[in-house]
C-alpha cells in the first residue's frame, strides 16, 4: 500500500512499452494515477491483468495512456470517488481503445472516458 496519493508515470516520447499491472496497487489517501506516454505506433498501453487490482481508498483512479486501456477479466478497480479511463491521450497514431472485461466499483464507475469502449462479461 502506498501511504499517500500516488502518481505512477511511465513511457514518454522515446518509449513505446505497454504497462502491465498484475498485482495490487493501492493509494491509502488521495488519487491513484497511472500515466503512459504516446509514440507513433502501437504499444503505449495500460493493461490490468486478471490478477491486477487498483484501489484508491479515499480518492479516484486515473488511467491515462497514449494507446489502449485493457482491463482484463478478473481485474478490479475500486475507488472511493470516480474512475477515469483515458485512451489515445496526445494521439499521434490513431490508436486509443478501452476494453473493460474486469470490474469497476466507485461512486461514479466511469466518470470520464476517451476512446471507443468495449465491455466483455467476465
Amino acid at each position: 500500500m502506498l501511504p499517500m496519493a500516488a502518481t505512477l508515470l511511465f513511457g514518454g516520447a522515446a518509449l513505446a512499452v505497454p504497462i502491465t499491472i498484475g498485482t495490487t496497487v493501492t493509494a491509502a489517501t488521495g488519487d491513484l494515477t497511472i500515466t503512459n506516454g504516446e509514440t507513433a505506433g502501437p504499444g503505449d498501453d495500460v493493461i490490468v491483468t486478471g490478477t491486477g487490482k487498483l484501489n484508491a481508498v479515499s480518492g479516484s483512479v486515473f488511467i491515462n495512456t497514449g494507446d489502449d486501456v485493457d482491463l482484463q477479466a478478473g481485474s478490479a478497480i475500486t475507488a472511493a470517488n470516480a474512475v477515469h479511463l483515458n485512451a489515445g491521450v496526445s494521439d499521434v497514431d490513431g490508436i486509443g481503445d478501452i476494453t473493460i472485461a474486469g470490474s469497476i466499483q466507485a461512486s461514479s464507475p466511469v466518470a470520464a472516458v476517451a476512446g471507443p469502449v468495449t465491455t466483455r462479461s467476465p
